[in-house]
């Protein structure tokens, strides 16, 4: 029997929320990192000199943006 994944539905999901919002506002984000964040849920680094600058970015991202809370990011 074939089924769909939870989490193929929430990545399909956050990319037509995130693609739709920023069309909507007329924004392209700059920052590769903040983009993969908003679009695929981000990525894990073990340490790096931008991860904590990136991490209170999220922070306010997600404070600001509902969807990126609801769907989740890293």
């Amino acid at each position: 029997m074939p089924y769909i994944k939870g989490n193929a539905i929430r990545g399909y999901l956050r990319c037509l929320v995130m693609r739709d919002f920023l069309e909507r506002v007329g924004y392209k984000p700059g920052n590769l990192k903040l983009c993969h964040s908003l679009f695929s849920g981000g990525v894990l680094e073990a340490s790096g000199e931008t991860s904590g600058k990136l991490y209170i970015e999220l922070r306010r991202i997600r404070d600001l943006l509902p969807p990126v809370s609801l769907l989740s990011t890293a």
